[in-house]
């Protein structure tokens, strides 16, 4: 479970890891999960063959700072597409930043045409071939304005709930 987010000493970007509904595969989500760890998130895991109305809400209750879907089976750019319908309809593109990445097609190639249709979709990123921790790497460091400012405005509601009690 991600640890309470209260102020800015402790606090954590989090990130929710899951993978898409026809996806059994694991090792894949725990990688991302320990690349993240490793990068200071707070990790929550919805592990393998997850079903798109679970990360819609993990979304949608948690607002993590970074969500990632990733799929080794060679489908994940058409679920992917699925995936990103539940998303919108339970708003949770504007809950988090959303990538998707791994093997998202058969033959491990995903044509231009193919990451327009899931940017479309809604995803901020799709990461795949040799130089997806990179360009996830560069995603967050731009992101990391924004976390600062979460981390900030979380600090803040708590300073101000605290005075509120104190008062």
């Amino acid at each position: 479970m991600p640890q309470k987010r209260s102020n800015a000493m402790t606090y954590q970007p989090l990130a929710i890891v899951a993978s898409t509904v026809d996806d059994s595969h694991i090792w894949n989500l725990t990688g991302v999960e320990l690349e993240l760890r490793d990068r200071g998130f707070d990790v929550m895991n919805l592990g393998c063959c997850t079903q798109p109305e679970h990360v819609a809400e993990s979304v949608r209750d948690h607002r993590p700072d970074l969500t990632v879907i990733s799929s080794v089976n060679g489908h994940g750019a058409l679920s992917g597409l699925a995936l990103a319908e539940t998303l919108l309809q339970y708003q949770a593109f504007s809950a988090s930043t959303i990538v998707i990445g791994g093997k998202l097609t058969i033959d491990g190639l995903v044509p231009p045409m193919v990451v327009l249709a899931l940017k479309r979709a809604g995803y901020d990123a799709v990461l795949s071939g040799p130089d997806a921790w990179r360009n996830l790497d560069r995603l967050l460091e731009r992101e990391r304005l924004q976390f600062r400012r979460t981390s900030a405005r979380h600090s803040a509601s708590a300073s101000a709930n605290e005075k509120e009690v104190v008062a």
